[in-house]
């Protein structure tokens, strides 16, 4: 599943693979909104599109092929490249934060650029926040950090501001009744 059959948020995408398309990339994204409107499953594609060894090119828009070993190593969580870092227990700790920073001043193994997706960003513990912006300060070439968080204003401004924010809304009770009814084969939901 490429970006294109992200619902719902059809002007942000579009912003997102634009600037993919036109090599305008910024080193770090900040995904926030409503738990559930799909800013995880848009870092994953992306994290597939800045990969993919066949990227789908069109004149406004640019897609991952969703067919190529990287894509398929993404979607099954394996690629050596891209790294889902979530909390253990309450908290993103410095243990991790010094994880991520060792291996995003490595180049990529297999893939064009490590991805870093920062999954509930807004725990990041005070210490490893303090980590987390020196990276973001002086952030890697090869590298793209994209922070998902519920609650954006929970982050230091200092890692907000280091960041292209994108806004996922709430998803329109309408298009979420068109996907199911589409997903079941039915005619009505109620």
């Amino acid at each position: 599943m490429g970006l294109r059959h992200v619902k719902g948020h059809e002007k942000s995408i579009s912003r997102i693979a634009s600037a993919v398309r036109k090599g305008r990339l910024p080193h770090a994204f900040l995904f926030t909104g409503t738990d559930g409107t799909g800013k995880k499953l848009t870092a994953l594609n992306l994290a597939k599109l800045v990969n993919c060894e066949s990227p789908v090119k069109a004149v406004d828009f640019s897609d991952s092929c969703d067919e190529c070993k990287s894509c398929m190593l993404i979607e099954k969580g394996a690629h050596s490249d891209v790294a889902v870092i979530a909390p253990e227990g309450m908290w993103l700790k410095r243990e991790q934060v010094g994880e991520l920073r060792r291996r995003a001043y490595s180049k990529p193994f297999t893939g064009k650029r490590n991805v870093f997706i920062v999954d509930s960003a807004e725990k990041l513990h005070w210490e490893a926040a303090a980590m987390f912006l020196k990276i973001l300060e002086e952030p890697p070439g090869e590298c793209l950090f994209v922070l998902v968080a519920e609650n954006m204003h929970n982050l230091l401004p200092t890692i907000r501001s280091r960041c292209q924010v994108v806004r996922f809304n709430p998803l329109d009770s309408a298009l979420i009744e068109k996907e199911l009814v589409a997903l079941w084969n039915c005619t009505q939901i109620l």
